[in-house]
């Protein structure tokens, strides 16, 4: 099976409560098990980034579905990539709040302390996304409970 990762940005819906995290989680989680994705999650004051990967068609559906999800806007794909393994086998999805560890990572790939995704470059997004699920990874950051 050809795997394949992509990341997107959204802005999230006003108004967006601890609760409605906690259902997002849930929906992930019981999805991408389902469906054999794995990825994580990253939530900020403002802004949602997703890592997800797996095979082209079931990642194309989820993005379909997640596309309709009302608790966000302005849902933009950042990148789409083919790989050759899994970077996050074994999270369905993983929840990273903001927080020091994420905040130093947004500054190495030029984000600040106002952090807009929509304005940072891609390739920034990218790399950004891409240390979060080495760090994920290597167990040096802790997912948040949904």
């Amino acid at each position: 099976m050809e795997l394949f990762q992509l990341v997107y940005i959204s802005k999230i819906t006003p108004g967006l409560r601890r609760q409605d995290i906690k259902s997002i989680m849930a929906s992930s989680h019981r999805n991408n098990h389902r469906e054999g994705l794995t990825g994580l999650l990253f939530l900020d004051r403002n802004y949602f980034l997703q890592f997800l990967e797996g095979d082209r068609n079931t990642l194309s559906r989820a993005i379909g579905r997640i596309w309709g999800v009302s608790r966000h806007q302005d849902m933009t794909l950042v990148d789409f990539r083919q790989t050759e393994g899994r970077q996050l086998a074994g999270w369905s999805t993983a929840l990273i709040g903001s927080d020091a560890v994420t905040q130093a990572l947004l500054l190495r790939h030029g984000g600040g302390e106002d952090y807009t995704p929509f304005t940072m470059p891609s390739e920034d997004l990218v790399n950004f996304t891409l240390d979060l699920v080495r760090y994920l990874s290597r167990g040096e950051l802790t997912p948040q409970e949904g």
